[in-house]
């Protein structure tokens, strides 16, 4: 499987991983630079013009009480599929 696209994601965001044998793109943790879209020999990722950054607000809510992305239990907040 190619990983191009993963080695030109800048180390900062890691906005591209692997998760089994597909490769994901998180676009919230994109920083629109495009590294990736020129070395896929396949063509799978092409630039979006509608795209924008994730709205400051949800870098501040990550990890706090009312971030939707944890699971509450009895005891302190796990992450989704913890």
């Amino acid at each position: 499987m190619c990983d191009e696209c993963v080695r030109a994601c800048p180390a900062g965001f890691g906005a591209i991983f692997r998760h089994g044998v597909t490769l994901v793109i998180v676009p919230e943790l994109c920083s629109g630079c495009g590294k990736c879209v020129p070395v896929c020999p396949v063509d799978c990722i092409v630039d979006d013009p509608t795209w924008s950054a994730a709205p400051e607000e949800w870098w501040r809510q990550a990890g706090r009480a009312d971030d939707p992305y944890l699971r509450r239990t009895n005891g302190p907040a796990a992450a989704v599929g913890s």
